[in-house]
């Protein structure tokens, strides 16, 4: 309260503020923190400078939302391409709650399944030009940060990406460092076990990797190439993946398969089947 005190004038005020805590399908558990409904110091408990659908605002962007195209240039999004509000002009206008403007508000977050915003669609399809749908974003995101906290360990906590920045190589060249990166937002400590590349004819390596990451962290195993030179993933590799021990059951188990052909453009998954003595 003393440091509030000393660097927050005494007219400061904000509705609220969150991070992007999914960008580009990948959770981050540091992220997963919002404000809402910061008043100056001091000032009287009625007094309110938010709407009543602030805190849900700022909850979406926690799950990964931005707010409407409008405001942010070609390329931009949060966790996936159509993570935006949704907004119409005119007369008519309205907008969701991911939105800023003018316009009249509705209370919906951006679903093209729901004609509730002055009888016409809340949102645009995933797939459509200007695709706004936080309904189907949310459904995405969801199960990755319920594991965030619990008592049972989620393995799609555990976020596995692409890891790539530039770099300078052990020779002192100017390279581009690429590589498989993987993100513990569970609340265990995950023990990795061994990293494992497959290249374009099928043989696979499999080296030990044994550390562990601390909930928040994340590990990665790349290579730093120099410009001149091909990286070796996505050149000699074609995907990896990494084992790790689930912290609950002492389980060996083999993470997200990541693609490193060069012009991949689709998508990776992981399929999960649970099996009873009746069967899956």
């Amino acid at each position: 309260m003393f440091a509030l005190r000393e660097n927050r004038p005494a007219d400061d005020d904000a509705c609220g503020i969150a991070y992007v805590g999914v960008q580009d399908g990948v959770a981050y558990r540091d992220y997963a923190v919002s404000s809402v409904h910061w008043k100056p110091l001091g000032s009287s408990s009625d007094r309110t400078f938010c709407s009543d659908s602030t805190f849900a605002h700022e909850l979406g962007h926690v799950l990964g939302s931005l707010h409407e195209r409008r405001l942010y240039e070609e390329g931009d999004y949060g966790a996936y391409r159509f993570s935006f509000g949704h907004f119409t002009t005119g007369l008519q206008g309205w907008h969701t709650i991911m939105s800023y403007g003018d316009e009249p508000e509705y209370p919906y977050f951006s679903n093209p399944s729901v004609r509730e915003c002055r009888y016409q669609p809340c949102g645009i399809a995933p797939d459509a030009d200007g695709s706004a749908d936080n309904a189907t974003g949310f459904e995405n995101v969801g199960h990755m940060l319920a594991g965030y906290e619990g008592e049972q360990f989620i393995a799609d906590s555990l976020a596995e990406y692409h890891y790539e920045r530039t770099c300078e190589t052990d020779a002192g060249e100017d390279g581009f460092e690429r590589g498989h990166a993987i993100q513990n937002n569970s609340p265990y400590e995950i023990e990795i076990v061994s990293f494992t590349t497959l290249n374009s004819e099928g043989a696979s390596t499999v080296t030990d990797a044994p550390d562990s990451i601390s909930p928040g962290y994340y590990y990665y195993r790349s290579q730093c190439a120099p410009n001149s030179q091909d990286n070796s993933f996505g050149s000699s590799i074609s995907s990896s993946w990494f084992t790790y021990r689930n912290p609950e059951t002492n389980d060996l188990v083999e993470g997200v398969h990541l693609p490193w052909e060069e012009g991949y453009t689709g998508d990776y998954f992981t399929v999960r089947m649970a099996a009873t003595e009746g069967g899956l």
